[in-house]
């Protein structure tokens, strides 16, 4: 099975539509819905690691694909963080149709810092420019608290705060907080 089959697939099994529209007017350093691939959240699981001793938060979580798998493959308590409230609602609906009582969404704005507490944060594609430097503000104010993993697909850090940990795969760099 091709990945981007075994996506599709993946997103029947969830309950997941197919990719709707963004929102006009999305704030500027927001980046519209892409859907992150099944892989890259297999890895970020296994490799950060990901437990059911863990709170896994997803910024910018789109319909909810990397929350709710997280979730099924390790028992971790998830959060996906959204802008657009209407992915919001499918991914909320997918973790009612499948029980997940430890997986909820919330529509927020994780570039204005309504970013909840958790132990690993999982970014993929969904800021940049300054609203990514106001994200990696806000968690850093959270790593002064607690110690942090920052799972981030696609790009790369470079804050004093956080020291990097390469993935097996080149699309993938964890982030462990360092104070």
């Amino acid at each position: 099975m091709r990945f981007d089959e075994r996506d599709l697939w993946l997103d029947e099994l969830l309950g997941l539509p197919e990719l709707p529209a963004d929102l006009p007017g999305l704030p500027p350093g927001t980046v519209p819905y892409l859907p992150c691939d099944v892989a890259a959240v297999v890895r970020t699981v296994r490799e950060a690691p990901v437990t059911a001793a863990d709170v896994f938060i997803d910024l910018g979580a789109g319909l909810g694909r990397p929350t709710l798998l997280a979730h099924l493959l390790s028992g971790v308590r998830a959060v996906g963080v959204e802008l657009q409230s209407h992915l919001v609602d499918h991914a909320r609906t997918a973790a009612t149709r499948l029980g997940l009582d430890d997986v909820r969404f919330t529509v927020a704005d994780a570039a204005a810092g309504d970013i909840p507490e958790g132990s690993v944060y999982f970014i993929y594609a969904s800021f940049n420019g300054a609203a990514l430097a106001r994200v990696l503000g806000a968690l850093e104010r959270i790593a002064a608290r607690r110690p942090i993993v920052l799972c981030a697909v696609g790009f790369e850090v470079r804050e004093s705060w956080l020291r990097e940990r390469r993935s097996a795969s080149p699309e993938l760099v964890f982030y462990d907080s360092s104070r």
